[in-house]
């Protein structure tokens, strides 16, 4: 892809994320071509005024891998270029991809390079059964968590993306080491993952937080459906229907994912606290009347309810018009630009 296409492909979800009533993204980057090609994320981020953290995704082992130096090196600049950037709108985080693409040296080495920065390490793991078999068979009988555990990577800076295929070990582990799962139901459910033991690992004291996954996996960036659905999943996978209440998936979208970045100042609304926050459009057919608010917002609301963005103070959308750009015109470069690629790619003539 070239730079433009990442430029425009990020621009796009930036938007349909803020639209979906995010303030603050964690990208897990997994298409680091050039220098270039990361510098023109965090760009985007900067103009849209959004807060960003991005994992560097980085691979030294199978298809496609870097060298050791190569993501070394890459990482070492992008936290002196980019971590705190933009009035500390912007940082950068440790990306490893999965376990078995990555070697316990280079785990290491970078999970060490990031907590120098107190930067946060965030990997995708335990998603499938065999994702999980293939740790098992790599590393003598250790499943991931166990395995990254014996590295000394869990802590309170480790984000284990997905977490669906937890044995009991693998959960106190987690909340021995006060380390975040990161839920991502819609991608769970789409892929036919399975659903992950969220009630039990919140039981257990584990910080859990919520996403949407990649729209590679996850057809939408709507944070507000991700909620009705976790609350969803967490009931039908325990026959209880009181088992996730609203507030509890409220939390994963909010404070729960503000911990996950070692975060006090977002998250929620306080003196003292950042001025991030998403106004949403409650007169609305699905919605009225309200009984209860916090209900109403979980499962009746929509990421097309968004009505107001606001990060650090500054507005970003107002009355469902971003204020950075022209929306038309991004999503009409957009269609024209797949269309392209599509030939380009010879998927069309």
């Amino acid at each position: 892809m070239t730079l433009d296409d990442i430029r425009l492909a990020c621009t796009l979800g930036m938007v349909e994320s803020m639209r979906g009533g995010a303030t603050t993204i964690i990208q897990h980057y997994k298409l680091p071509f050039s220098r270039e090609h990361s510098d023109v994320v965090l760009q985007v981020a900067e103009k849209l005024g959004l807060r960003l953290v991005l994992a560097r995704g980085w691979a030294d082992q199978g298809s496609n891998a870097e060298s050791p130096a190569s993501i070394m090196d890459d990482l070492e600049r992008l936290f002196a270029e980019w971590h705190g950037a933009a009035s500390g709108r912007i940082h950068v985080a440790n990306g490893p991809l999965a376990p078995w693409r990555c070697s316990a040296e280079m785990l290491q080495r970078t999970t060490d390079l990031a907590r120098r920065h107190a930067a946060v390490t965030h990997c995708h793991m335990n998603e499938t059964q065999a994702e999980v078999a293939m740790t098992v068979e790599a590393q003598s009988g250790l499943r991931p968590i166990e395995w990254f555990a014996s590295l000394g990577l869990l802590g309170d800076d480790f984000h284990a993306v997905h977490g669906v295929w937890l044995s009991e070990r693998e959960c106190e582990l987690l909340a021995q080491h006060a380390a975040t799962v990161t839920h991502c139901p819609a991608a769970n459910m789409i892929l036919a993952s399975g659903i992950a033991p969220v009630v039990k690992l919140l039981g257990q004291g584990v910080n859990v937080a919520l996403a949407t996954d990649g729209p590679a996996s996850n057809d939408g960036q709507d944070m507000i459906e991700m909620m009705r659905l976790a609350a969803y999943l967490g009931r039908v996978s325990t026959l209880d229907a009181q088992a996730m209440s609203p507030r509890q998936a409220l939390d994963m979208a909010t404070v729960n994912g503000a911990r996950a970045l070692k975060r006090t100042d977002i998250g929620q609304l306080e003196i003292g606290a950042k001025a991030d926050l998403a106004l949403l459009d409650l007169n609305a057919a699905h919605i009225q009347p309200i009984g209860n608010a916090l209900s109403a917002l979980v499962y009746n609301a929509r990421g097309s309810d968004v009505d107001t963005v606001c990060v650090d103070g500054r507005i970003l959308m107002a009355n469902k018009q971003v204020s950075a750009l022209d929306e038309d015109a991004l999503l009409a470069e957009c269609r024209e630009r797949a269309a392209h690629l599509m030939r380009r790619a010879g998927i069309v003539p």
